[in-house]
């Protein structure tokens, strides 16, 4: 429920705060007052287009717009919260602030939000019924869920929801297998070609990397059997051996004074061999483990497939299983299709067995619904007008949707030989209020906690037809807020919270004064929308009369 307003620089008003009570509210005073200026200022609160600057006070740098709301037990406003990752259990603060550029500023409990947050908000909390204005008779959008809210049938529609989905994701899966048989020859053979060519690759995941650090390896090994190389030619030019072998026999020669120097001499040559060998043995070594080129060659393949197919080279072996996985896929189709053919045709029957449940539900409410509805418009001089609520189910796939196979639509006659119509289009203002009225009242005894705003919906209707309507919205304030902005004495006899509204003005500037009455003062402004300005004896005592007899009516 609103718990209170506050309006701070908004168009006439000035700085005021107005308290709610979870009753019936009415809202009166003199035409051109400024009553609109309230509901108008709670509407942008929650979420309405701000159209320019002219809404801010003149002299204002910005208008300030708050309302405090009690949440508790709300379902419907909780889940809107939680999805805006607010958490709250008792009541909400929202805030809107409008600037002088035309731009504005909105707020729940602190935490800036955005003005589309703000309208799911007022979606579902509150419900504005004019003459001409009611979302949810005159959208046929929302005649199902009218209808379903009276039914009680949510969670079976939610649990419907469920199941379209599942028969939509299943039907894809079946066009998806379908489309893929169309083109199965011509991707077979791609796939084929595909496998063939990465198996004969034969890539390991991390083959390039081990490729690319063998290949620093070799590089580097190969600087060092450049070395020798150039060793061995240097042995091989000197000819060491030979040359140290002729100068041993020179020295044998010389007799024994030469003896210790051949002996060292011979130990060299044995060094030199053994020096030889070790050349020898290392260049054998590296020769056989060299091959540049080979290893060259298998890195551009591997890089090449990786470019061809656009995966990096450490993912051509998933690659090649995922196309495995295509081809098993394509020829196994008949039988994943005929599988999936059956998994359809369960979802469908369990789509469809619960929406013709939903059906009957539907169809039976809505005969309950209209006896219903006609007997709120009886009791407010309507007797004459016919509701007909059109359930109309189709057998067709393609028009089934997440809340089953109807379409709903909540029609009216206003005169006997008539056609049934479209509310929006057979039902004049007045009428369309007091259907609006009938309606809600309806749905009532099913559910409640929204907030009810009636604008002006007694305009051109009679004494006894407004006291009717006064007792309804009295009667609809059990189980909603009621606001109700009336110019009929009759109606305003039965609020519980009445709010005046008054328009001052001086040589300087123009503003509204908002006042919530005492009963003493509730009776005087009765008495006022009875005789006018001036109120007389009689108007006084007439509206003693309207309010004693507006109580005993209201228990």
């Amino acid at each position: 429920m609103l718990n209170s307003i506050a309006i701070k620089d908004f168009l006439l008003i000035d700085d005021i705060e107005i308290s709610f009570k979870n009753s019936f509210t009415v809202i009166t005073g003199e035409t051109g007052a400024g009553k609109s200026i309230i509901i108008q200022a709670l509407m942008i609160a929650l979420g309405d287009k701000v159209s320019n600057k002219k809404l801010i006070r003149p002299g204002a740098k910005n208008a300030i717009i708050t309302a405090n709301f009690d949440i508790a037990g709300y379902k419907s406003v909780l889940e809107v919260l939680s999805n805006l990752g607010i958490e709250t259990e008792d009541e909400i603060i929202v805030r809107r602030v409008i600037y002088q550029d035309g731009k504005s500023k909105a707020y729940i409990n602190d935490i800036p939000v955005n003005i589309s947050s703000l309208a799911q908000l007022k979606d579902v909390m509150l419900e504005v019924c004019g003459q001409h204005s009611s979302r949810s008779l005159l959208e046929k959008s929302n005649h199902l869920k009218l209808l379903d809210e009276y039914a009680g049938c949510t969670e079976k529609v939610r649990n419907l929801a469920a199941l379209y989905t599942n028969l939509k994701n299943k039907s894809l899966e079946l066009a998806a297998l379908q489309k893929k048989k169309e083109v199965s020859d011509i991707e077979r053979d791609f796939l084929n070609s595909t496998i063939k060519e990465l198996e004969n690759a034969n890539v390991h995941p991390n083959e390039e990397d081990d490729l690319i650090e063998k290949r620093k390896s070799m590089a580097d090994r190969h600087k060092l059997s450049e070395i020798l190389i150039k060793t061995n030619q240097k042995i091989t030019s000197l000819n060491l051996e030979s040359q140290l072998y002729n100068l041993q026999k020179d020295l044998e020669r010389g007799g024994e004074i030469f003896e210790k120097a051949t002996t060292a001499l011979k130990n060299a040559m044995s060094e030199v061999k053994e020096f030889e060998a070790q050349i020898e043995e290392l260049a054998s070594l590296f020769s056989n483990d060299f091959d540049m080129e080979k290893l060259e060659s298998r890195l551009f393949k591997i890089r090449s497939i990786a470019r061809k197919y656009g995966v990096v080279s450490s993912e051509i072996s998933s690659f090649l299983e995922a196309k495995k996985a295509e081809l098993n896929e394509i020829d196994n189709l008949e039988y994943l299709i005929k599988k999936a053919e059956g998994e359809v045709r369960g979802a469908k029957d369990s789509y469809l067995n619960l929406a013709q449940e939903v059906t009957e539900i539907r169809r039976k409410a809505a005969l309950l619904l209209e006896d219903k509805i006609e007997a709120h418009l009886a009791d407010l001089k309507m007797e004459k007008v016919e509701i007909l609520i059109d359930v109309q189910s189709t057998d067709n796939p393609d028009e089934w949707t997440s809340t089953g196979i109807d379409k709903i639509s909540f029609m009216v006659r206003t005169n006997k030989g008539m056609d049934f119509g479209d509310i929006a289009k057979s039902a004049s203002g007045g009428e369309l209020s007091r259907i609006m009225l009938s309606v809600k009242l309806a749905l009532s005894e099913k559910n409640s906690a929204e907030i009810i705003i009636f604008d002006e919906i007694d305009t051109g209707i009679s004494g006894s037809v407004s006291s009717a309507v006064g007792k309804k919205l009295h009667l609809l304030a059990a189980s909603s807020q009621v606001i109700a902005i009336t110019h009929q004495p009759q109606v305003a006899a039965f609020g519980q919270n009445h709010i005046h509204v008054a328009k001052f003005s001086n040589d300087n500037a123009t503003s509204v004064k908002i006042d919530v009455l005492n009963q003493e003062q509730q009776l005087n402004e009765i008495a006022r929308m009875i005789s006018g300005e001036k109120i007389t004896q009689a108007s006084l005592e007439a509206a003693v009369s309207l309010f004693k007899e507006a109580n005993a009516q209201a228990i």
